[in-house]
């Protein structure tokens, strides 16, 4: 979709330059080229947008079960830490292999759901530091804050200026080491 949107911009934005310079009278006078690619662009802005929000919902029906999940002996892969990575994982391979000839929309994309998914693991690690957990609970939300922050380590080369270790910093902070 951004390779068509992208080909769309750049053809029509020739496509004036050429007429511009085949036709000096028509210098200026083109202006539907420049408003067709200022529609373009919109309609890429209102993709994405459309992308981080149903991202966001999926985070959030995830992130709502935090506190309910059983840490001392739910399954593991049921965790909502380990569902929101897989989510995250499912996310990251869909964007690279859409939009691996467009690094700055891969890497903008990237980072803007990564850090979203992050911030709202901080706030549920947060939130389990109110409930009491034991200690082999607490173990068991260790395990699943040090997977997500490795596939954030894996991660860096698609993102801006993101910090990998931020959920296992607000855990340390948040937990006594177990």
């Amino acid at each position: 979709m951004s390779e068509t949107l992208g080909a769309a911009t750049l053809f029509f934005s020739y496509v004036k330059l050429f007429i511009e310079n085949t036709d000096p009278y028509l210098n200026g006078k083109l202006n539907f080229f420049d408003d067709l690619v200022m529609e373009l662009k919109e309609h890429k802005r209102s993709i994405i947008q459309n992308v981080v929000d149903k991202m966001k919902d999926v985070l959030d029906y995830h992130a709502n079960h935090t506190t309910e999940f059983d840490w001392d002996g739910g399954q593991r892969k049921d965790s909502p830490f380990v569902l929101i990575l897989k989510t995250l994982i499912l996310f990251h391979k869909i964007l690279v292999s859409h939009l691996s000839t467009h690094p700055n929309d891969l890497k903008s994309l990237s980072t803007i759901i990564t850090t979203m998914y992050s911030d709202k693991m901080k706030i549920c690690v947060r939130s389990l530091q109110r409930t009491g957990l034991s200690r082999k609970a607490i173990r068991n939300l260790k395990e699943d804050v040090v997977l997500v922050s490795n596939y954030f380590q894996k991660w860096l080369n698609l993102l801006n200026e993101f910090d990998c270790l931020s959920v296992y910093n607000c855990f340390d902070e948040c937990f006594v080491v177990v």
